[in-house]
């Protein structure tokens, strides 16, 4: 009996950490996509998300479709997650200040706020 409902309080744990996990990532993901200049809207549709390593993955596309993206990411406890953006010049708008619409890049600002998903 208690070896059971252990097993149902870690099946339920396990649940809630996966969904708070990504409900995180989604958040995050959503800032660093808002944060990304849009002039074609080429640069801000370029964010991949993967597990376990960055994606390679590049894409035409002005369509915004990164949430699309984001959501149907499917990953397990342990896994690491990414959201990489391979465009040449994501890399100078985020460390060189390239962009007026986003002097201080994309990522950097939005990852010091991590810890704002799990309080």
């Amino acid at each position: 009996m208690i070896a059971k409902q252990i097993h149902e309080f870690n099946i339920k744990a396990m649940a809630k950490c996966h969904d708070k996990i990504l409900s995180a990532f989604t958040g995050l993901s959503n800032d660093i996509r808002y944060d990304t200049p849009k002039d074609t809207g080429r640069l801000r549709n370029n964010w991949f998300p993967s597990v376990n390593s960055g994606s390679n993955e590049t894409t035409e596309s002005t369509s915004d479709q990164v949430m699309e993206r984001v959501k149907a990411v499917k990953f397990k406890l342990g896994d690491t997650l990414y959201l990489t953006n391979n465009l040449p010049y994501a890399e100078r708008i985020e460390f060189t200040g390239w962009s007026k619409k986003a002097p201080q890049g994309m990522v950097r600002k939005n990852i010091i706020k991590w810890s704002k998903y799990f309080a």
